[in-house]
C-alpha cells in the first residue's frame, strides 16, 4: 500500500515537471505573438503614412519624413529578429517614434496628425 502511494506521488510529480514548463511555455508564446502583432500593426501604420505622405519642398517636413522612415526601416529589422516581450516592444518602441515624427511633419504640413 505505501509503495502504491509513493509510486502515485512519483507519478504526479514527474507529470507536473512535464505539465508546468509546456504550459508555461505556451503563455509565453501567447505574449511573443500579441507583443509582436501590436508591434507589426505600428510598423503598418508608419509604413503606410511613411509611402503616402507628400511634404512637398517643406525642408523641415521633409526631415521629419526622413527621420520616420528611417524608423520605419529599423523597426522591420527589428521585428525581423524578435522573438521575445521585449524585443517586440523595442520594435513597437520604434515604429511608434516614426508615428511621431509623422505627427511633425503633418502638423508641419498644416494637416491633422494622424500618425501617433
Amino acid at each position: 500500500m505505501v509503495s502504491m502511494i509513493l509510486w502515485i506521488v512519483g507519478a504526479i510529480a514527474v507529470a507536473a515537471g512535464v505539465l508546468v514548463p509546456v504550459i508555461l511555455g505556451a503563455s509565453r508564446h501567447r505574449e511573443v505573438r500579441a507583443a509582436k502583432s501590436a508591434a507589426r500593426s505600428a510598423y503598418r501604420r508608419l509604413g503606410f503614412h511613411v509611402e503616402t505622405l507628400e511634404v512637398g519642398d517643406d525642408v523641415v517636413a521633409r526631415r521629419a519624413l526622413e527621420d520616420a522612415s528611417e524608423r520605419w526601416r529599423a523597426t522591420g529589422e527589428l521585428l525581423a529578429n524578435a522573438t521575445s516581450v521585449e524585443e517586440c516592444a523595442a520594435a513597437r518602441a520604434t515604429a511608434m517614434e516614426g508615428l511621431k515624427r509623422i505627427d511633425d511633419a503633418r502638423r508641419r504640413l498644416g494637416l491633422e496628425p494622424g500618425g501617433a
